[in-house]
């Protein structure tokens, strides 16, 4: 079992991680539809055009195995996993493709990015309160789910 500290430790090596993530999906994503490109707009996205949707089976998880250890640890990615923001770049199952609610509830995370100043600084907020609160109770969680309540079918 990997210890909080030991995930706090690896916050440096999951940058780098996410940052690839991002660059695949920033190079083999579509574009927003115009829909999209609105409610990225209400939520406050200052980079709207930059977003990238990509459809995958599942969501990638590391392939090194420390960091796959602390990412389910955290409740980070998991097979239950729909949906996950690096940054402009959003992965989202084949089977939710469509869903307003998830890609309302991803682009709050890509707004989170922004206005945390990037993907190291995100990471060092969101993982320290997955630790702290819990995934569900996490304050960026938790705003993500608000926004979506907040903006569905607006």
């Amino acid at each position: 079992m990997i210890t909080p500290q030991e995930i706090i430790s690896l916050i440096p090596k999951a940058s780098l991680w996410v940052e690839e993530q991002e660059a695949i999906i920033l190079s083999n994503g579509v574009p927003l539809t115009e829909k999209q490109l609105s409610i990225a707009s209400k939520i406050g996205i200052k980079n709207i055009n930059k977003i990238r949707l990509l459809q995958v089976e599942s969501i990638p998880e590391p392939e090194d195995s420390i960091l796959d250890e602390a990412s389910k640890g955290i409740g980070f990615i998991s097979d239950n996993t729909l949906g996950i923001t690096y940054r402009y770049g959003i992965y989202i199952r084949h089977d939710f493709w469509e869903n307003e609610s998830l890609i309302i509830h991803e682009l709050t995370h890509t707004l989170q990015y922004e206005r945390l100043g990037g993907i190291a600084e995100f990471l060092n907020q969101y993982i320290k309160e997955c630790i702290y609160y819990g995934y569900d109770r996490s304050p960026l969680e938790v705003e993500a789910r608000t926004m979506e309540t907040k903006l569905k079918d607006r």
